[in-house]
C-alpha cells in the first residue's frame, strides 16, 4: 500500500475522498452489472432483444468484450455458490475480484477476499496468492500453456460438437477460446465441488 503524504493539502484530501466515493460506486455497479448479465444469459433474454447469442449482445449492445462479460458472470455465480456476500465483493476492485474468483475452492476464496479487504492487498499480491493456491509459479509472468490431449472417437465427437456450438454462438473460430468458455461456464454453475459428490 502506498505511503500517505505527511501533510496533504485540503484540495488533495477532497480529491482523494471524491475519487474513493466514485470508486465505491463503480465497484457496486460492476457487481450489479454481473448479476443482471447472469440473468440475461440464463433466461436467454438477449434472443428476445434480437441478438443471436450472448456474446453478440455483450459486444454490440454493451460495447464490452464477450470474454470479459463471461468472466463477470462467472465471478457473480461463484460468489453466490461460495456464499460470499455482495457487500464483501463490492469492497473489492473488479480486477481483484476477477482474479480471486479464478479459484474453485470456496474456503480459499473466502480467506483471500477477507485478507484482500482487511490488508488492502495490491493486485500484484492478489495474483501471487491466487497463483500459489492454484499450484502455479508465483514469481513469473503468465505464459502460454501448451497441452496435448488424446480423446477416443466417442469423446471427440461430443467435444467437437460443443466447440462448434460455442464457435457458432460467439462468431469465433478459436477452439481454445471455446474450451475456455465451456470450462468457465462449468465452474460458474455446477462446479468441481458438486462433481466430487458423484465421483469421489
Amino acid at each position: 500500500m502506498a505511503a500517505k503524504p505527511l501533510q496533504p493539502s485540503e484540495q488533495a484530501r477532497k480529491l482523494d475522498q471524491e475519487i474513493m466515493r466514485i470508486k465505491d460506486q463503480v465497484c457496486r455497479n460492476w457487481l450489479q452489472m454481473g448479476q443482471v448479465l447472469s440473468e440475461i444469459q440464463l433466461s436467454l433474454a438477449y434472443r428476445e432483444l434480437g441478438f443471436p447469442n450472448f456474446q453478440r449482445y455483450a459486444e454490440d449492445r454493451l460495447g464490452v468484450s464477450p470474454r470479459w462479460a463471461n468472466y463477470l458472470v462467472c465471478m457473480v455465480r461463484k460468489a453466490k455458490r461460495f456464499n460470499i456476500s455482495d457487500q464483501k465483493v463490492a469492497q473489492l476492485d473488479i480486477s481483484k475480484s476477477l482474479e480471486i474468483f479464478r479459484l474453485d475452492n470456496a474456503e480459499q476464496a473466502k480467506r483471500l477476499v477477507s485478507k484482500t479487504i482487511q490488508e488492502d492487498l495490491p493486485l500484484k499480491e492478489v495474483k501471487r496468492q491466487v497463483a500459489i493456491a492454484l499450484g502455479q509459479p508465483a514469481d513469473t509472468e503468465a505464459q502460454t500453456i501448451r497441452k496435448v490431449w488424446y480423446f477416443s472417437p466417442s469423446q471427440w465427437s461430443v467435444i467437437s460438437q460443443a466447440i462448434k456450438a460455442v464457435n457458432l454462438e460467439t462468431d469465433s473460430e478459436s477452439e481454445s477460446y471455446a474450451i475456455e468458455l465451456i470450462a468457465a461456464d462449468y465452474l460458474a454453475g455446477i462446479g468441481l465441488k458438486q462433481s466430487r459428490k458423484t465421483h469421489p
